[in-house]
């Protein structure tokens, strides 16, 4: 997928993740032998590109417990809400691709995710398609304290290219601080109010876009005012948040699907 920035390469090297790096899709060997004959499989999506490029963070995103519970969250909250009109095709066409880290250490989990968001800002998804990525770091407990969070955040808007890619946080503990959306009114005092629970998820998650394709999604919403467009959004979802309230919103995050297997594994962060 290209070279590497010299910024990002000194920062895997001061964590130690020098040897970390995307395999390229390709060529796969079909079952049967080393004499069968190489297939090319070309990648339909964001996702399978994803798959081939990064296998175990991939198949983690799917299968682990705590993976389970945050797609079990897209889709009863962000989908089932709303709170993000262009969320369900984004899933369901692939276009979002859900991944595990299995870093431990704040410096390696932040040097990694530059890298998601760096090869996210050269991507170039199958056909033209839209292409985002979700990265969850459940091994890296110090993310749950909000301010080693905050600082992991900082760290990425200060070496992300924002002409290209975008991060959306997503914390269990969530506030926004001094956000004024027009025509919202008076706002509830601090640490009541259910609007913080537009950026709450079940685990912290780190959500790279392209601006593209944030850029196209909400002038589709309303043609013309890509920014007028997300300004609605984020009004009609602060209202519908607050007229729920923050109890009923706490619970519904933090609710976990009733299947054996993802109860059974529930404690398990991988």
């Amino acid at each position: 997928m290209g070279r590497v920035t010299r910024t990002l390469r000194l920062l895997l090297a001061a964590a130690g993740l020098a040897h970390l790096a995307f395999s390229p899709p390709g060529r796969v060997r079909p079952a049967g032998g080393r004499r069968g004959k190489r297939l090319k499989q070309e990648p339909q999506s964001w996702s399978e590109v994803l798959t081939q490029m990064a296998p175990e963070e991939s198949e983690r995103g799917r299968s682990l417990p705590v993976a389970v519970a945050v797609r079990s969250w897209l889709r009863r909250i962000v989908i089932g809400d709303g709170l993000c009109p262009w969320a369900e095709d984004a899933v369901d066409s692939g276009a979002l691709a859900v991944v595990c880290l299995v870093e431990s250490d704040e410096q390696a989990v932040a040097a990694r995710l530059l890298q998601h968001g760096d090869l996210l800002a050269r991507a170039k998804p199958p056909g033209g398609r839209q292409a985002t990525t979700l990265c969850l770091a459940p091994r890296c407990h110090e993310l749950r304290r909000t301010r080693h969070f905050h600082k992991v955040c900082d760290f990425l808007d200060l070496h992300l290219d924002e002409t290209k890619v975008q991060l959306a946080p997503f914390h269990p503990k969530w506030r926004f601080l001094d956000r004024r959306l027009p025509g919202e009114g008076e706002r509830p005092p601090e640490g009541s109010d259910a609007a913080d629970f537009v950026n709450r998820a079940p685990v912290p998650a780190f959500h790279f876009l392209r601006v593209s394709d944030v850029e196209g999604a909400a002038a589709s919403h309303s043609p013309g005012d890509w920014e007028a467009a997300s300004a609605s959004v984020a009004l009609r979802n602060a209202q519908l948040l607050r007229k729920r309230g923050a109890q009923s919103c706490a619970e519904e995050v933090s609710k976990r699907e009733s299947s054996g297997s993802e109860q059974k594994g529930a404690k398990s962060t991988g």
